[in-house]
């Protein structure tokens, strides 16, 4: 078993070559230990919570589909395996089920069009991206078509989106290079998709997922190749030393993650690259955390992550099967700009829409560079960025003025029920189970991780001067003010349970 682990977990290549020599030892093997989930580079110390995650995660699941997860994320796995009678049966039972669940949203599609919502190649995308489980795909596709009514409208739900239905925000982050998909494939015949985390915080959540709708449905879902063998997908992170790289809200981050988990694509291996610099997403261990918990069990455990310098990641992604020579980023951490957005043009040449040769093309990398949109206004439980929020704290004459989305320090009445004070107790909430279930290393992090959410998203938290008005807190006053906060939650939960 060692053996077989060993070869596993090196390169496909030899683990196939040693899988036919050893073919007795194989069928003798009656269980695979739980790898480590990095097996390039060691942890790093803020992601062993994550990475203890993902184990856990592996440790769930039967030794068959343990086996079939590591065969994807190797790049040795198998396509979906069907018959015309398995087809046929899987359509039939969708359509029962379907018909038992009855819900609203596509009985609203169906009176809008009955041929879209019941042709059986728009059905069988979703059983294909499960697996032929039934239940998950008729689950999936409510899902769909709720998310598709909430970005694009009631009267959309039903029929195609185009390039026509996007509007020039959604144009240029198409353009923007927050997608790629690379030429070719990977070892295993697989479709390879890079998302450049970077990309994620210039716009907004809506217009991040109406991107995404586009790239992975309209485009990756009709691939034959992709509905049978899945897609392999790679984040990147951009970040260095000298040049971190801004990351999307938490808010954000869960929106789109809960539209993806929407969409009929199956990813058969996900590799996250991220580097060990402030500011990265390896440093925002609670986003990275709360985006894994939202994805399928069976993509957390195709989830891979890899740390290092931009030439020591590639050459790790190499060991998993990808092609460096159209790689979209050189070794040097730039993005390649001659072969950027390739695959898009080829996909509208295909289609021969008028994008093309029209406005399409006024609007380049350049263009977007220049007038960047303005930042996500976080919503519900998150606060407004100051800079882009008529409540938001101003200054007069040198000193700050406190706005209603501010979280101001001090006691007494007022202050308690100030707005943003309630807010700020309201978004920590969300985080406090996890926060007083966490081992005693996680309940010192998650303070820390929460502070630089909510100051990189623009909140403010201001202490009185003693002459008069309102100054801002450093980073360890607000980090203490989480922990106390989390502290006196956590003692009012135990007198309401006695």
């Amino acid at each position: 078993i060692a053996e077989i682990t060993k070869y596993k977990m090196s390169s496909p290549l030899s683990y196939q070559q040693f899988s036919a020599e050893n073919s007795g030892c194989c069928q003798r093997a009656f269980c695979i230990p739980v790898p480590s989930l990095n097996v390039h580079n060691d942890t790093q110390p803020e992601m062993k919570s994550t990475e203890d995650f993902l184990a856990s995660e592996m440790s769930k699941l039967s030794v068959q589909e343990r086996s079939k997860a590591l065969d994807d994320v190797h790049c040795v796995g198998e396509e979906l395996k069907e018959t015309p009678e398995m087809i046929e049966a899987s359509l039939a039972e969708f359509d029962r089920v379907l018909r038992e669940r009855n819900a609203a949203i596509y009985n609203l599609a169906a009176s809008q069009s009955r041929l879209y919502v019941e042709d059986p190649n728009f059905r069988l995308r979703f059983l294909r991206a499960n697996e032929h489980n039934v239940k998950q795909s008729v689950n999936q596709m409510i899902g769909f078509l709720s998310q598709k009514e909430k970005y694009f409208g009631r009267d959309k739900i039903a029929r195609d989106i185009t390039l026509d239905d996007l509007d020039e925000e959604d144009i240029a982050l198409l353009l923007s290079g927050l997608f790629h998909i690379q030429d070719g494939t990977d070892r295993s015949g697989r479709v390879v998709v890079y998302v450049m985390i970077h990309m994620l915080a210039r716009s907004t959540a809506k217009s991040i997922i109406r991107v995404t709708y586009f790239v992975f449905f309209n485009i990756l879902s009709r691939m034959p190749s992709v509905q049978k063998k899945g897609f392999v997908q790679c984040d990147y992170d951009l970040s260095t030393p000298m040049q971190p790289q801004s990351l999307p809200s938490l808010d954000t981050s869960l929106k789109v993650i809960d539209f993806v988990t929407k969409v009929p694509v199956r990813r058969s291996a996900v590799h996250c690259c991220l580097k060990a610099v402030p500011g990265s997403l390896a440093s925002k261990n609670i986003v990275l955390n709360n985006v894994l918990g939202r994805l399928q069990r069976s993509v957390r455990s195709r989830t891979r992550l890899h740390y290092g310098s931009d030439i020591e990641l590639q050459y790790m992604l190499k060991s998993y099967g990808l092609n460096l020579e159209t790689f979209p980023v050189d070794t040097n951490g730039f993005i390649r700009d001659d072969i950027l957005n390739t695959w898009l043009h080829n996909y509208i040449a295909d289609q021969g829409n008028d994008h093309a040769t029209g406005n399409w093309n006024a609007l380049s990398v350049d263009s977007v560079a220049a007038s960047p949109t303005d930042p996500i206004t976080v919503e519900s439980a998150t606060h407004n960025s100051p800079s882009h929020s008529n409540n938001a704290a101003r200054r007069v004459d040198g000193l700050i003025e406190a706005g209603p989305n501010d979280v101001l320090f001090g006691r007494g009445r007022g202050i308690h029920q100030h707005p943003g004070n309630i807010r700020f107790r309201e978004f920590l909430k969300d985080y406090q189970e996890e926060y007083n279930n966490a081992l005693r290393y996680q309940r010192l992090n998650t303070p820390r991780e929460l502070t630089g959410v909510l100051l990189e998203q623009g909140t403010r938290f201001l202490k009185p001067r003693e002459t008069g008005g309102w100054k801002e807190c450093d980073f360890s006053e607000v980090e203490k003010k989480v922990k106390q906060v989390f502290r006196t939650q956590k003692k009012d939960t135990k007198k309401n349970e006695m």
